[in-house]
């Protein structure tokens, strides 16, 4: 960072007292937890919110993470932070977790770093909800901020991972789904000021010695990266800060222009959002990535990597049937008029059970489904009331009538062309998706298909003029999404 002289107690109080206030609002909980590691900066922040205690509407509480990674230095760290805080006449929890197992159970966390930090705020999140608190105060500084900005930079991020932290986020644990609002009342502060604090206080810290390994990402970034970025371009920290300031700025303006041109979701069941295709597609380029983020948020409490919203966007736009698997078991599913979010992949249908007799008239039960059939005087018109219907002729359709899964070798005659196509092909050109193929009925009558249900009709028994009664078939669909994949297929044939 820049050279300057270290910021007064009075300085640093002002900055704390302010985050602080702001952060509680007009309803702040009665307590806010503290964060505290044991390192400078985190003790320069409880020292600070100790002598603060009387001009804040909550009590402290101090919480502590061992993380299990250092077991012979581990404990010392919370003796440190545990005797600080009884000196200061703040009570002080102490947590044990074991990272690597967390890692172990989590395949897809790909760092020990990350674990440490999903196990740390997962107990953050435990501890908030257990004392009523709403906000957990971390010690992250300006030097923190420069490094994130420039990890997300050399990583491809947007305008949001150019914003950096901010002084005040939300955090979901994504175990238990508890939250907890995280402020950072040190993010305008410098480790020059927490150091120079806790000298003029003799206030004892602890330095993780994991801190100098360059094992880690963060670690070569402080000691290789920014070294070298400074010999160049000294002021690189000040110019970094503006561009998070910056970026954070633009990006509030674009995430209210989505909010304001985005419609609002429409959901049939918890942990689904479901939206018009055509409502994000319509919007600028440089919202629909904003817009499929913000849902992924509003539905996930998360923030996808690049490689997600490329699937998503790629998926969005693609004018075929698509399905994304999404971390922590989600899932996106485009159809020609719908893009659908889910927090958990759905239940899996129950199986569609055996064939079942059809009387006519009369109605059968199978998947889910309805299939009604009724006599009706043939009504003189080749226009079907729409494609849940099909009418053949009463007289020349083959019986017995039955409702049955598509079976293996199952083809069926269609209108305007020579022999017979393949049910599994006629499923495939309406590009229902292969999961739910075995789900739509098929009508049959003595050993021919005569109605992929929703989707084609046979030629066989189609009504002439000389035809005197129809036999009407209507398909009443159990699954809403199932229904919207049949529509969008006959959507796409006309």
């Amino acid at each position: 960072m820049t050279s300057r002289s270290p910021r007064s107690d009075r300085q640093l109080l002002s900055l704390v007292r302010k985050a602080v206030l702001a952060s509680l609002g007009e309803a702040p909980s009665r307590v806010l937890l503290a964060g505290v590691s044991g390192g400078p900066d985190s003790v320069c922040l409880l020292h600070l919110l100790a002598r603060l205690q009387g001009t804040l509407p909550s009590s402290l509480h101090v919480i502590h993470v061992q993380h299990g990674l250092r077991p012979g230095e581990g404990p010392e760290d919370a003796a440190l932070v545990a005797n600080l805080s009884l000196s200061l006449g703040i009570e002080c929890s102490v947590e044990e977790c074991d990272t690597e197992d967390y890692r172990r159970r989590h395949p897809d966390v790909t760092s020990i770093e990350a674990a440490a930090r999903l196990v740390r705020y997962g107990r953050f999140c435990q501890r908030a909800a257990s004392l009523g608190a709403s906000t957990i105060a971390v010690a992250h500084t300006a030097g923190d901020q420069v490094e994130t900005v420039l990890m997300h930079l050399f990583r491809g991020s947007g305008i949001t991972g150019l914003g950096g932290m901010r002084f005040m986020s939300r955090w979901e644990d994504p175990s238990s789904g508890a939250v907890v609002n995280v402020l950072r009342p040190l993010l305008g502060a410098t480790k020059t000021d927490t150091l120079a604090y806790c000298a003029r206080h003799g206030l004892e810290f602890r330095n993780d010695p994991s801190n100098e390994s360059l094992q880690f990402d963060r670690n070569r970034m402080r000691q290789q990266v920014l070294p070298a970025i400074r010999s160049v371009y000294p002021g690189v920290d000040a110019a970094v800060l503006r561009l998070a300031a910056a970026s954070q700025t633009d990006g509030d303006f674009l995430n209210a222009e989505v909010g304001r041109l985005l419609p609002a979701t429409s959901s049939s069941e918890p942990g689904v959002l479901q939206f018009r295709r055509r409502a994000i597609l319509q919007l600028p380029e440089a919202l629909q990535l904003r817009a499929l983020r913000r849902l992924y948020n509003d539905l996930l409490r998360g923030v996808p990597d690049s490689r997600v919203l490329n699937l998503m966007i790629h998926a969005l736009k693609s004018e075929s049937p698509k399905h994304v698997d999404l971390p922590g078991g989600a899932s996106m599913e485009t159809s020609l008029e719908l893009m659908t979010l889910r927090r958990r992949p759905p239940e899996p249908p129950p199986p569609p059970g055996p064939a079942v007799v059809l009387s006519a008239p009369g109605e059968a039960h199978w998947g889910g489904w309805t299939i009604r059939v009724e006599h009706r005087e043939h009504p003189k018109s080749s226009v079907q009331p729409d494609h849940w219907t099909a009418d053949f002729d009463a007289a020349s359709i083959p019986h017995p009538l039955l409702v049955r899964q598509r079976q293996p070798g199952d083809r069926m005659p269609l209108s305007g062309m020579t022999g017979s196509k393949k049910v599994q092909d006629i499923l495939v050109d309406a590009r229902v998706p292969r999961r739910w193929r075995d789900l739509i009925p098929l009508v049959v009558g003595g050993d021919e298909v005569l109605w992929v249900a929703g989707v084609r009709r046979s030629a066989r028994a189609s009504p002439t003029g000389a035809t005197g009664a129809v036999l009407r078939f209507t398909a009443l669909p159990g699954d809403p999404v199932l229904a919207e994949i049949i529509a969008d297929s006959r959507r796409r044939s006309l």
